[in-house]
């Protein structure tokens, strides 16, 4: 992934000066460079490199007693911590974080720690406010108080209490692509997914501008293409043309490397699919896919609703795969070996699909629906 050259911002904010300071004197922080510009995922911006301290939290494999971060500010503004990219930074991903890779041309990790929101209970912990002051100056060191909460919940597992809402690990890995997959889960089928195959075959089209628009399921196969599950799609996308197959395979729990990262690489997917057979599950589909431009691989896995309970929907998230040349019948038994380690083993950057939306009424319709009663009577409009 390519970055563009550092932007010039002209001089250093005198808020920004003087919040600098005033984070020297906090206990747990140490500022151990002056501000700069340095690029980000999210653009140029003026940072400062400090450490911050575990303040008295017992440390641990993934975070040390300090780690080095950067916080950065964007002219208009918007205040966001990175870690620093040298050995001192945070390497690991946790929840409520960006995935946390060290990309080139960037003067920092990826994993922007989330301080902007109420999520994990920053907002009710030791009266701490929820709206970010208005005032530059406050708000940078508003941004690091959150920042040293959210280092002593990483350190103690408390960014996944029980019964808080669950959060996905981001997908947005170095070789990944914007777009979505467009699914329709519910509770009925998930447990309609415990009784069928562990992997399949799937019927894919886009919903809208070609260059744009959603990737979305309308039907799901087993490796004979006998229908599996097919959603009950409306009209349009019942009728939609330019179907392509893909490949699907379902997991008994999320592809994650500890503490809470998605796989970036063909090896750290087979290390995250939590001893399943991936390599042999697929071994005899690959052939469906021979020859079409545009393959994909579908990744399911059962989530809960809140973190500590049980499973409540299947999750799928989508990849690109490389274009897999037509084979002659006598070469199929090679290349049916052969694939997996061309698709995703040797693949030192997975193309993940970044977004994928559950287009099930009983989620996008969840906010301001009418009750099944009214929903169910008739009316008449009178005008």
């Amino acid at each position: 992934m390519s970055h563009p050259s550092l932007q010039d911002l002209g001089d250093v904010p005198f808020a920004l000066r003087a919040a600098s300071a005033v984070l020297a004197a906090r206990p747990g922080v140490a500022v151990t460079g002056p501000w700069g510009v340095v690029g980000t995922p999210a653009g140029t911006r003026w940072g400062l490199p400090v450490r911050l301290s575990l303040l008295g939290a017992v440390p641990t494999e993934h975070v040390a007693v300090e780690t080095d971060w950067t916080v950065t500010v964007a002219p208009d503004g918007d205040v966001r911590l990175y870690p620093s990219p040298g050995d001192g930074g945070l390497a690991a991903t946790f929840p409520h974080q960006n995935h946390n890779s060290s990309e080139k041309g960037l003067g920092v990790r990826s994993g922007q720690m989330c301080t902007a929101t109420a999520t994990h209970r920053l907002a009710q912990a030791r009266a701490a406010a929820y709206d970010e002051p208005a005032d530059l100056y406050e708000r940078v060191g508003w941004h690091v108080a959150r920042a040293l909460e959210w280092l002593r919940d990483a350190a103690t597992g408390g960014l996944a209490l029980a019964g808080a809402p669950f959060e996905l690990p981001d997908f947005k890995t170095p070789g990944s692509q914007r777009g979505t997959l467009a699914v329709h889960e519910s509770s009925e089928t998930l447990a309609m997914w415990q009784t069928v195959p562990r992997a399949g075959l799937a019927e894919v089209a886009v919903v809208g501008d070609p260059a744009r628009g959603a990737l979305v399921v309308k039907a799901w196969l087993d490796g004979e293409s006998r229908d599996v599950l097919r959603p009950p799609w409306g009209t349009h996308v019942s009728g939609l043309k330019g179907v392509v197959r893909a490949l699907w395979v379902r997991l008994d729990a999320l592809p994650v490397l500890a503490p809470w990262q998605a796989p970036a690489s063909g090896s750290e997917f087979l290390a995250a699919a939590e001893g399943a057979d991936v390599r042999g599950l697929l071994r005899p589909l690959w052939r469906h896919l021979r020859g079409q431009g545009v393959p994909f691989l579908l990744v399911g896995a059962p989530i809960p609703a809140r973190w500590g309970e049980a499973p409540s929907v299947m999750h799928w998230q989508g990849m690109h795969l490389p274009s897999l040349a037509k084979e002659k019948a006598r070469t199929r038994v090679l290349r049916d070996n052969q694939d997996y380690a061309r698709a995703l083993g040797m693949n030192p950057s997975l193309p993940w699909i970044q977004t994928t939306e559950n287009w099930h009424p009983d989620v996008v319709e969840n906010r301001g629906r009418l009750s099944l009663p009214l929903r169910g009577m008739r009316a008449v409009l009178v005008g």
